[in-house]
């Protein structure tokens, strides 16, 4: 009511005229599509609140005991640095209190408030070049678009790709950008407890997600779409895709090393993933446990 009153008092300035349909409707599609503010809320709040390490290590624990590895005694060895700067604020401080300490003593705080605000940004240019298409739109969504996919699909699919979007309305191109980067931040997020107590460089991250990029990418795209459409239930599917991806994680990596010197070593050895055949093989599938995200809270 109070936006469509704002509106309407711009049209009677002799200034400008306003579309205030055109408007109203630009922000309405910008918020269902290109806002996802409930994935970046949950994972704020996972910053200043330990149940989603606590789920993510409980699972964990779980798939050790039936597998018989070690992935949650080596890795609950290893402090987890967010909680470390959060257990040195009182308890009965305020989430805005926590989150700007956090701000000024959390390099990983900081990564994750950079992470998002660069993937806003994004979402605004891609918005802002369909929503006022011009004859170089086209041209920079096609540009965008390559050097995104370039080395992840390779030169040839990558222009074979593109130039199938062109073909297509300018929405569904943007579509796809922003469900790539939407899922690929997820899937970031969902790492956050293992990412936190190994203390890897920004540069060691992103070798060690381009490794493993398309299983990440393949699970993100699942929870992202899965949490978009029903937000509903955002909070509860948000719990699960951070249990799942624990079990992932006991496929993509190896065990930990019991000893923290020797954890500098393990981590370069990690940056390449030389297990992947196994994954893609289906090998998983004769795991001895019922595949059901949350089963193990009954055993």
């Amino acid at each position: 009511m109070v936006t469509k009153v704002f509106f309407i008092c711009i049209n009677y300035l002799p200034i400008f005229q306003v579309n205030n349909r055109f408007l109203l409707d630009s922000l309405n599609y910008f918020i269902q599509n290109f806002f996802n503010l409930n994935i970046f809320l949950i994972s704020l709040y996972s910053y200043v609140d330990t149940t989603s390490d606590q789920l993510f290590l409980m699972n964990l624990k779980f798939v050790d005991k039936i597998l018989s590895t070690d992935y949650h005694d080596n890795l609950v060895r290893l402090p987890n640095d967010t909680i470390r700067v959060m257990n040195q604020q009182p308890a009965s401080a305020s989430f805005l209190q926590k989150s700007l300490f956090l701000f000024k003593n959390s390099s990983h705080f900081k990564d994750f408030l950079k992470r998002y605000c660069n993937y806003y940004l994004f979402n605004v240019g891609i918005f802002l070049l369909i929503t006022f298409p011009s004859k170089f739109s086209s041209l920079v969504l096609g540009l965008i678009s390559f050097q995104i996919f370039s080395d992840k699909l390779g030169t040839v699919p990558s222009i074979l790709m593109i130039s199938a979007l062109n073909l297509l309305p300018y929405h569904y191109t943007a579509a796809l950008l922003t469900t790539f980067y939407g899922s690929s931040n997820l899937s970031y997020d969902l790492l956050s407890p293992y990412f936190h107590r190994l203390n890897m460089s920004n540069y060691e991250k992103k070798h060690w997600i381009n490794n493993r990029n398309g299983v990440l990418f393949g699970f993100g795209l699942v929870n992202f779409w899965t949490i978009n459409t029903f937000p509903q239930f955002a909070v509860v599917l948000y719990a699960l895709a951070q249990m799942n991806m624990a079990y992932l994680l006991t496929k993509i990596t190896d065990t930990p090393p019991k000893q923290q010197s020797k954890l500098i070593s393990w981590t370069s050895s990690q940056l390449l993933w030389t297990d992947k055949y196994s994954l893609i093989n289906g090998d998983f599938v004769n795991d001895p446990f019922m595949a059901i995200p949350g089963s193990f809270i009954f055993q």
